[in-house]
């Protein structure tokens, strides 16, 4: 059976950080645009995607093409304000609370939480898919005996097997449960 205190420590705060966070902290930290403003929503999706195209190679140390960055900036923008991509364009043709950064720090937010997300799935996968029924029932009693106190209130697994049948749920749960901790933690 898969060890617990193993997964625990794969997916303990500070080991994401060295794993994941810190290469997207470090890229943000190194970007620099001498671009304050934007005239269109072309300019801002196209510097937008630089900055994404950036953060990515510093996160992974691949690249990927501009068109392809272009389009998931455009996508994370859509979502991630409340107006969409004319706040986002409002934002950085106007300068307000920050101008083209707080676009930027809403990509590299999202670029980030995404890149852990991905990491708390590959350690669930990888160390779940290979378990038989029974053992995956084990684990998952362990995980949420030791962490379900960390879960956010209203996050309850509806049942072992389920999470069993569905580890997205679990990682979403731990997920979950992290972002709890770190709001408790003041960061």
């Amino acid at each position: 059976m898969a060890d617990l205190n193993n997964i625990i420590q794969l997916l303990d705060e500070e080991n994401i950080a060295r794993e994941v966070s810190m290469y997207h902290d470090l890229g943000r930290s190194m970007y620099v645009t001498e671009k304050v403003l934007v005239n269109s929503t072309y300019e801002l999706i196209e510097e937008a995607a630089k900055f994404y195209m950036h953060q990515y190679e510093c996160a992974t140390g691949s690249q990927i093409p501009q068109w392809y960055a272009m389009g998931l900036v455009e996508n994370i923008l859509n979502r991630k304000f409340s107006s969409g991509l004319d706040e986002a364009f409002l934002l950085a043709s106007r300068g307000i609370r920050g101008g083209i950064n707080a676009v930027y720090d809403v990509i590299y937010k999202e670029l980030k939480k995404d890149h852990e997300e991905q990491y708390i799935r590959y350690v669930f996968m990888s160390n779940m898919d290979i378990l038989s029924w029974e053992d995956k029932i084990a684990l998952i009693e362990q995980y949420l005996n030791q962490f379900g106190r960390y879960l956010p209130q209203g996050v309850q697994p509806r049942s072992v097997a389920e999470l069993a049948n569905n580890p997205k749920e679990l990682i979403l749960m731990h997920m979950q449960a992290l972002n709890q901790i770190r709001y408790r933690l003041g960061r």
